[in-house]
């Protein structure tokens, strides 16, 4: 069973970290992209999502700016990110 990030993150700067990844609108985000959603910078939200890995899943799939994306751990994989794992795995393999 995964950990809820609720039941472990009682920091108010963190916890908007992890309810800007719990939007629903958004699959994946960046660093920058939390950052400037919730007025922190890039360095505390990077340092967030650092401290908790196990609530944090950091896709294997870069956006198209080659920057990271990260979702809640907690959430299912979306198929998105199934298909271009897929598609880069083949074209990297060939």
């Amino acid at each position: 069973m995964k950990t809820k990030w609720r039941d472990v993150i009682t920091d108010d700067k963190e916890r908007l970290v992890f309810e800007t990844l719990e939007d629903p609108q958004w699959d994946f985000r960046t660093i920058s992209g939390i950052a400037n959603s919730i007025d922190l910078s890039e360095e505390e939200v990077a340092t967030t999502l650092s401290k908790f890995p196990n609530l944090v899943h950091k896709s294997i799939i870069p956006d198209v700016s080659g920057d990271d994306l990260y979702r809640l751990a907690e959430r299912e994989s979306s198929a998105w990110e199934m298909k271009k794992a897929i598609k880069t795995f083949i074209t990297k393999s060939t």
